[in-house]
């Protein structure tokens, strides 16, 4: 099962199971709520498809990074251990 651990931040420490659809973003509905100013009400979303996981930018205003690579907004980028 994956699972999102938080390395920095307001929520650092923090690691649960990720559900098949999980939106993180400022919005207090989100599954993750970044409580900071630089992130998107709708930042990103992470997807369970079949048995990988991708990540997607909701066109968020400043963007997300994995591995220190900008994602391009609205197009699913597949996620590896680590990650």
């Amino acid at each position: 099962m994956a699972c999102l651990e938080i390395l920095e931040g307001f929520h650092r420490g923090m690691r649960g199971p990720l559900p098949d659809e999980a939106l993180l973003g400022r919005h207090r509905e989100s599954w993750l709520c970044l409580p900071e100013a630089r992130v998107s009400r709708q930042h990103a979303r992470i997807l369970r498809r079949e048995t990988t996981l991708v990540i997607e930018d909701l066109h968020s205003s400043h963007g997300v990074l994995v591995q220190g690579q900008r994602l391009v907004p609205h197009v699913p980028y597949t996620l590896h251990d680590g990650d």
